[in-house]
């Protein structure tokens, strides 16, 4: 009975460790990431767009 009492406690605090993990991850992940992948993504983007435009302009002659 008291095993079985202790193990479900231990689950109870592992999922609440879970819980509270994806809770702070998905921020974290939303408002640190993503604004480096758009500064990342800035810097290329010029290149991205001679690229494109100059393979648009090989496809067109």
């Amino acid at each position: 009975m008291l095993e079985k009492k202790r193990f479900s406690i231990s689950t109870i605090i592992a999922i609440l460790m879970g819980v509270g993990a994806i809770v702070v991850f998905t921020p974290v992940l939303l408002f640190v990431l993503i604004p480096i992948g758009v500064i990342c993504l800035e810097q290329f983007w010029d290149d991205i767009l001679l690229w494109g435009a100059s393979l648009y302009d090989k496809r067109r002659k």
